[in-house]
């Protein structure tokens, strides 16, 4: 499925060195930022990227160990997963932002 629009990747580094993977798509406000599950990495949420991004900006996160993140983490935890989410809106400036969370990734954004 093509999604309209700029798509942007970059990294951030989360609290233990962790590079934490993941993409922008659109500019405007508010920001949805889409966490996937276990064993999983961001393209789970390629189709539901396309419709949200109509409406506001989307990120989609490779939690550490999945996906193009780095993978030297010794604690993967929600908590740890969580700082992840935290690294790359800090690294983004963000203001406004839902959390959207699939399997372990709703477990993730509660903690974040």
């Amino acid at each position: 499925m093509e999604i309209p629009g700029e798509i942007r990747t970059d990294r951030a580094q989360s609290f233990d060195g962790a590079e934490i993977d993941f993409e922008v798509r659109g500019g405007k406000a508010p920001t949805a930022i889409f966490v996937h599950g276990w064993s999983c990495n961001r393209s789970f949420w390629q189709n539901q990227l396309a419709e949200v991004n109509k409406h506001c900006q989307t990120v989609a996160i490779d939690l550490s160990g999945h996906g193009h993140s780095g993978n030297g983490r010794f604690d993967y935890t929600l908590h740890s997963f969580a700082r992840d989410v935290v690294a790359v809106v800090n690294h983004l400036a963000l203001g406004d932002i839902i959390l959207v969370g699939h399997s372990m990734g709703g477990g993730v954004v509660l903690e974040a």
